[in-house]
């Protein structure tokens, strides 16, 4: 026969809920004795030793602890799901580094070839296949080396596939050749596809390059003190005169010299643009300038073209900045056409610098579209 008292005081000891033997009545409390009197007993004496209610205490206590342990479980949930993945951007151009870099020296390994020695080619390409022999694609004569490979163009139809266009360059031709060439990529390794096969030189891009409608400063009376600043510059930059630099430049200006053998001849031209309408670009001025470096050859002579940052401080023009990479027309190629057409640029002089009159530089109109 089931005894209600005696299940209630088993749950109490097990887990307390609330149930116990002081919610029965009196008669049930007394069959409930006399059926169990030691587990009366216990009550009796768990009843007494609990006057404050510490086994209330211990049930709330048990209950925290499950909800603080339910709240850390969800906190490591959703930081699961939020975390930031790893930016994986960037991987897709690093394989494809590494792919132009494998099909420029197997091209190179490829088109290499001395008729006096034909193992030493099989021992090259053998390490792009271990199939490949000496003579693989070769009829195993002549001489030539590959003094020159690099990958012009790439394309990546697959995930794991490219086809890379390599120009190289040998010691029997004065022309340049070109190679294309598939490439397997897993995950960084890589072999090849294919053997190199000859191909025409690919189609060069042109550039789309906005018109350029900055007014440039003709007043002499501000041209002349830039381009002496220019010239001092040039000098102490190809030289290595960190003094003059220093002298020269603005606190956050360049440093760093050329230091390379390299001797500043001339300035070729200097353009220089009107500020905006900023308070800022009041004392500031961007100038496009052609350098003619004379080379450690000591007779050729290069051009060099720079955009450099000028600022005004104390009544002094000071070189903030200078950009190797400035637009030039005289870069671009139209890939449809036999010949690039030379750029138009018109030639109108400003002040020349006061220590070299034999040699002023030229304003030249900003490259555009009509000019490539």
């Amino acid at each position: 026969m089931a005894n209600p008292a005696a299940d209630a005081m088993e749950e109490q000891n097990a887990e307390p809920t609330g149930s116990s033997p002081a919610q029965l009545t009196d008669e049930e409390w007394e069959e409930f004795r006399k059926a169990d009197p030691k587990a009366a007993q216990r009550y009796m004496a768990l009843k007494d030793n609990d006057p404050a209610g510490k086994r209330r205490w211990v049930i709330w206590r048990r209950r925290l602890l499950r909800f603080l342990l339910l709240f850390v479980l969800l906190i490591l949930v959703l930081r699961a799901c939020i975390r930031p993945h790893a930016d994986l951007s960037g991987v897709a151009t690093q394989d494809a580094a590494g792919a132009q870099t494998f099909a420029s020296e197997y091209v190179k390994d490829w088109y290499t070839w001395d008729e006096s020695d034909r193992e030493a080619r099989g021992q090259r390409l053998s390490l792009y296949n271990p199939g490949f022999k000496s003579n693989v694609g070769w009829n195993g004569r002549g001489k030539q080396t590959v003094t020159d490979a690099a990958a012009i163009r790439t394309e990546h139809p697959e995930d794991s596939k490219y086809v890379i266009t390599v120009r190289y360059t040998t010691t029997v031709s004065d022309n340049p050749s070109y190679a294309s060439v598939a490439v397997y990529d897993d995950h960084g390794n890589y072999s090849p596809l294919s053997q190199p096969s000859l191909v025409a030189p690919p189609n060069l891009p042109v550039p789309t390059r906005s018109e350029e409608n900055r007014t440039q400063v003709s007043d002499a009376a501000e041209l002349n003190p830039i381009n002496d600043r220019l010239e001092v510059f040039f000098n102490a930059w190809s030289r290595g005169d960190t003094s003059t630099l220093d002298a020269v430049t603005t606190a956050n200006g360049p440093k760093t010299a050329l230091n390379n053998g390299t001797e500043f001849k001339e300035l070729r031209s200097v353009t220089v643009y009107s500020p905006g309408d900023s308070d800022e670009d009041k004392n500031r001025r961007d100038a496009r300038v052609v350098v003619n470096w004379k080379q450690p050859d000591g007779a050729s002579t290069t051009d060099s073209t720079y955009g450099v940052v000028l600022v005004n401080e104390g009544g002094r023009w000071l070189v903030d900045s200078i950009d190797g990479g400035l637009d030039n027309p005289d870069a671009y190629v139209d890939s449809g056409a036999t010949a690039a057409p030379a750029p138009s640029e018109s030639a109108t002089s400003t002040a020349s610098p006061t220590t070299s009159p034999s040699a002023s530089p030229t304003s030249s109109a900003s490259p555009t579209k009509k000019g490539r």
